[in-house]
């Protein structure tokens, strides 16, 4: 393995990671342990919870200690977070105070490999548009290599880590990840939108606002930033950005890359006459929605140079990670999608604004309660479909918004089961049936993916069909 620079000097440091369980803190220790530093290893979960994992390590036992008491994680020099573990826990402010580093996996990633890197992040759409990028660049950039990473595969350090020097890295970052950072800056950076989520984890919205922001905060002139202008919160942040923006929006006159039906891209200078690049009518993908993630790749895509014709050609190919408005039935009357991935209110309210205005609808819609605002999620349930169904944390809560709304054609159910055959018997012969919770699903299920599975496999049942 081949280092191009230690920026954070931590060679034959003491190191603690936090989170060492998961595929992240397993990519951070066994990097780390073939750099001679000295680990300490912290788990919220017991470690008899994970034996399995830890004999798989690939690491220096002589080297490794792990450590039962999280004040022990004071003894290092620098801590590293997987990133499921908040920032803000009172182990975390004590560090400071001692003045120990906390960064995230990507920080250590950028400060130990120089690779042009691409990085993409948004309360919604992060993985489409990572894996759109990432193929418009595969195809039209012939032999260089192109890797994608972060939250839709190998964490970075590890994919760095096997890339060769001159790979371009498109990567998928999350909050938690963008809220421990020093010195990373990507070359191109996109937030695709920003709305309230993970307040659990962050503590409160202007934490979140300030970890999306965080993608942009090293970036210099030199570098290129994507933001959706039609969004508020969004065009605000861009107010404070040093790089070259790229405005994405369906506005002819503000707009560089224009959604609107159909997608356009300046010819020449900013705001000059754009041309038609993408015709709406041939994206396969559900939603309308989608078409926005589809601009911003575009607009990556035509930045390192890929041909028109190549970008057209990868849309007209491109099927949609699975559970992210997935159209898993159709036939002459019904449609069901799999819109499981949508794990807060905005993504589920993207959803439904993004089917057809004329048929009926049915939404499967609840899970985990992370303390989220409703209103909004009831406020668009109730004017776009025409039967609800609510199952898991948030259905007390989701039930009352409704009520304020006037809207009582709902059903409460206390399983997927359940929620499947209510749907059907709401949608009668004819509709849509839509699975877009509007919240994560670790209240009954183990992942987003999980749910969305046993949501198939009922509605296969249901129907009589093998989906």
């Amino acid at each position: 393995m081949r280092i191009d620079v230690d920026r954070l000097c931590i060679k034959n440091k003491d190191i603690a990671l936090y989170g060492a369980g998961g595929k992240t803190g397993r990519s951070v220790a066994e990097f780390l342990s073939s750099l001679g530093c000295r680990l300490y290893l912290y788990d919220d979960r017991d470690l008899s919870e994970l034996e399995d994992t830890l004999r798989s390590y690939n690491m220096d036992e002589g080297k490794i200690s792990w450590i039962e008491e999280k004040k022990d994680l004071l003894q290092a020099e620098v801590i590293i977070t997987s990133p499921g573990v908040s920032l803000h826990r009172e182990i975390f402010r004590q560090a400071e105070r001692q003045g120990i580093s906390v960064l995230s996996e990507i920080e250590l990633a950028y400060n130990f490999f120089d690779r042009y890197l691409i990085a993409i992040t948004g309360t919604n759409g992060k993985t489409t548009t990572v894996s759109l990028a990432g193929q418009m660049l595969n195809r039209g950039l012939g032999s260089r290599e192109v890797v994608t990473a972060g939250n839709i595969g190998k964490p970075l350090l590890e994919a760095m880590a096997e890339s060769s020097a001159d790979a371009i890295m498109v990567v998928e970052v999350s909050s938690f990840q963008l809220a421990a950072i020093e010195n990373f800056s990507p070359e191109i950076a996109a937030l695709l939108n920003f709305a309230p989520d993970h307040l659990d984890w962050h503590k409160n919205l202007q934490n979140y606002r300030r970890a999306k922001m965080n993608i942009f905060a090293n970036q210099s002139e030199d570098d290129m930033a994507l933001i959706d202008i039609d969004s508020e919160k969004t065009l605000e942040m861009a107010e404070t950005i040093q790089a070259q923006v790229v405005k994405i929006g369906t506005s002819a006159e503000k707009s560089d890359i224009m959604v609107d039906g159909d997608i356009y891209a300046s010819s020449g200078e900013v705001n000059s006459y754009k041309k038609k690049l993408v015709e709406g009518s041939s994206v396969q993908m559900i939603g309308g929605h989608n078409l926005k993630n589809i601009a911003f790749a575009a607009a990556i895509a035509l930045e390192m140079g890929v041909d028109r014709k190549v970008i057209r050609d990868v849309i007209d190919d491109f099927s949609p990670p699975p559970h992210r408005m997935q159209e898993v039935y159709r036939d002459d009357k019904i449609l069901i999608i799999d819109d499981s991935k949508a794990t807060n209110p905005h993504a589920a309210c993207s959803a439904l604004s993004s089917l057809p205005q004329d048929l009926q609808k049915v939404i499967i819609a609840g899970g985990q309660d992370r303390g989220v605002d409703l209103n909004l999620l009831a406020e668009e349930i109730s004017s776009r479909v025409s039967g609800a169904v609510l199952l898991g944390e948030i259905a007390d809560k989701l039930e009352s918004k409704l009520e304020d709304y006037g809207f009582h054609n709902y059903s409460r159910v206390c399983d997927m089961k359940q929620a499947v055959k209510e749907s059907l018997l709401m949608i009668g012969e004819e509709g849509i049936i839509i699975l877009s919770p509007g919240a994560p699903s670790w209240d009954m299920y183990e992942s987003y993916k999980e749910r969305g599975n046993i949501f198939q496999k009922y509605a296969g049942k249901f129907l009589g069909v093998e989906l």
